[in-house]
Formats: C-alpha cells, structure tokens, sequence
C-alpha cells in the first residue's frame, strides 16, 4: 500500500457542548511563580463552532483519518512526519514508526513522540479500513465484551461540599472509580495543603470505604511537599496518587517511593518503553498511564504494555483521548489494562465531530465495530 498523499486536515462545525461547566483548575507547575496567571482554558456550555486538526493519508485509494491533534503535534507531523511519510508503504507500520523516531535526534521524547503517535494511528486506521476489521481484532482481541472507564473529574469544584456531590452522582452512575485533581502545591503554604485534603476527606466519605478513589497532583509538588501529602492521605486509601513528581526527578520519586504507603502512578510524560525502565527496575509506581495519544500511538503502547506487563505492573492509559485507548483495553486481559480514563468534562468536545462519537453506559464502553480505531468524521466543511 504505497502512501500517494499525507496531509492535514482541518475541519469544523457548529456544535452544542453538553455537560458540565468548568469549575475549578488544577495545580500546576507554573504555581512555583507567585506572578504565575496560570488558568486551565475553561469548557463551554452551549452552541459554538469547533475547529480541530485531523492527520490524512491515502493509499490505494482508500483515505483515512485520525484526530483531533493538538496544534504542537500537528507542526511536527506537518513539517517533519508527513512529506517524508508519502512512497512509503502503509502497511509496514512497526517498521514505519520505528523509522520516524529516528528522524530527529529529539525522536523518541516529547512533542515530537506526540507527532509520531498521530501519524502511527492514522496509519492503523487506514489499515482497519483496507481489511475491514476493528483494530482491537488486528491486535488479537477481544479479550473482553465491554471495556470499564474510571471518571476523571478535572475540572469539577473541588470546595467540599460541591466536589462530595459530584463524587456521590459519579458513583450512582456506576462509574467504578474516580480521580480528583488537586487545587494546590508548595506555593500555597499551610492553608493550600488543608484544602488539598479536605477535599480528599470529603470526596472519601461521599463514596464511601472500598470504592476506588485517586488522585492527581499534575507534577506539580517538590519532593518534601510530595511526602507530606501521601502520608496525609494515607487515612484516606487512594488506590494510586498520580503524578506527585515530574518524571525527571528521580532521587525525589526513590525518596517519596520509602516514606509512604500510598501507591504511585505516573506514565502519561514517559513517551516511550525505553523512559519507563528506571520506574520499572526501581519498583518506583504501583500503576503506569502512558497515553496512547502522546507515547508512540498503538505501536509504541504494545511495546510498553509487554514491557510493564513483564515487570507485573498494570497500565491504566492516560485519558487525552478515547478510541485508542478502548481498542487496546479490548486486545488485553484485563489484568494488563484494567479500564481507561474518561475525563467528563473534556471527551465531549473531542468527538463533536464523529459520527458515532464513544458511548458511555455507567462507566462501560461497548466495542467499537467499525473498521480501523473507527474515525468516522459527520459531513462537515473543511475550513
């Protein structure tokens, strides 16, 4: 399947964004900074245009695509990925990926990793569509009828009272578990630390003991901070603290690693099998959540899942996205990939423009039928 053309995309569309509005944002590293105006983009509520970015390519006749990309992967792939992709043969994927990380010296880290990842799952679309077959059956599954989704809850209020309410409609959804993001770090002293686990004691007593429950600091926290607050939340049980530390500092993740019994996630910076080896040789995480949106795409995320599946570590993906995450959920035993991210208050938008956009039925997807990831765009102009 020789590639004749690989592009982007740009679509758009006027749309109704249902759900919730955008309450409260998460901590950030940018926190550091007492001048830091840092604000998560806020969602709307109602009628407005989105605009979003699809990767194209089109071999043999057949065109397929794969999106929304965010604007930073689309530089790379438009400039390095997709002129050198054309002549190629689509179909030599694992030898097509592996040849693009070595396009830069930057290949296998980063944005550019993210530019990989979109042009790599274009490319299992495009073959979903030439054989006919969900990709989840091209990788060997299924290995389950339904794939089960944790809710993400970025963006709802975290004041007490609020987030405990949101938490409690979250579980009568029948959502399995939840992860609440953190409002604060260092910067915010004493009274930010309070209200981080305040907020954790109330969303705890909303679900009740048993029910699986996390929590996200965005690698925003020091070392020292990181301590206190996992051993703070020890009385609460979270199945995993997610992200306490940037990737980088490991002598940070060791120490945090002896101080606590809480268990430790991170994944979604590691961009490939290779960054993941010092947290695995060093017993450093409990859960491992690489994106399949950021680490590679679905070639790179098999290499990974048999890497952390060899150490006995589970791999919950991180949520940028839906579909790829759900067809590899469906081509692993559930003791590899035990369920995905659904973030509440961001999916939505990302599929405004599907046709059959991922459907959540209390906490449980249903396994996508059609060919490829199964991007299948409604009829909208081009912009």
């Amino acid at each position: 399947m020789r590639i004749e053309a690989a592009d982007l995309e740009i679509r758009e569309a006027v749309w109704d964004q249902p759900g919730w509005p955008w309450e409260n944002r998460n901590t950030n590293p940018m926190d550091a900074y007492e001048d830091s105006a840092y604000e998560e983009p806020k969602a709307a509520v109602g009628r407005r245009t989105v605009r979003q970015t699809f990767v194209r390519i089109r071999a043999e006749g057949i065109t397929a695509r794969y999106g929304p990309i965010d604007s930073y992967a689309a530089a790379v792939a438009q400039d390095v990925l997709l002129p050198w992709l054309i002549g190629q043969d689509a179909s030599r994927i694992v030898e097509l990926n592996d040849r693009m990380q070595r396009l830069s010296r930057h290949g296998r880290s980063g944005v550019f990793m993210t530019a990989v990842a979109a042009v790599d799952l274009c490319l299992w679309q495009l073959k979903g569509q030439a054989v006919g077959e969900p990709l989840y059956r091209m990788l060997g599954g299924p290995c389950r009828d339904t794939v089960p989704a944790y809710a993400s809850m970025l963006g709802f209020s975290i004041e007490p009272e609020r987030a405990a309410q949101r938490a409690a409609e979250a579980k009568a959804q029948g959502y399995p578990a939840q992860k609440w993001f953190f409002r604060y770090g260092p910067a915010h002293g004493n009274e930010g630390f309070r209200r981080n686990i305040e907020m954790a004691k109330a969303v705890r007593r909303a679900v009740g003991e048993g029910y699986r429950l996390m929590f996200d600091a965005f690698c925003a926290w020091t070392g020292p901070y990181a301590i206190q607050m996992c051993q703070a939340l020890e009385e609460v049980s979270p199945f995993w603290v997610e992200e306490p530390l940037p990737p980088e500092d490991l002598a940070s993740w060791e120490r945090l690693r002896r101080a606590t019994r809480v268990p430790l996630a991170a994944g979604e910076h590691l961009h490939s099998r290779r960054t993941l080896l010092p947290f695995l040789r060093e017993g450093l995480l409990d859960v491992l959540q690489c994106d399949p949106e950021w680490a590679g795409g679905v070639t790179e995320m098999q290499a990974i899942l048999h890497t952390a599946g060899g150490f006995g570590v589970p791999v919950y993906p991180h949520g940028h996205t839906l579909l790829p995450a759900i067809h590899l959920a469906a081509a692993h035993p559930p003791t590899v990939l035990p369920m995905v991210e659904h973030l509440l208050n961001i999916q939505p938008e990302r599929y405004a423009l599907f046709a059959e956009p991922p459907k959540d039925e209390g906490g449980r997807f249903a396994l996508p039928t059609k060919p490829g990831l199964g991007v299948e765009l409604v009829d909208s102009p081009a912009a």
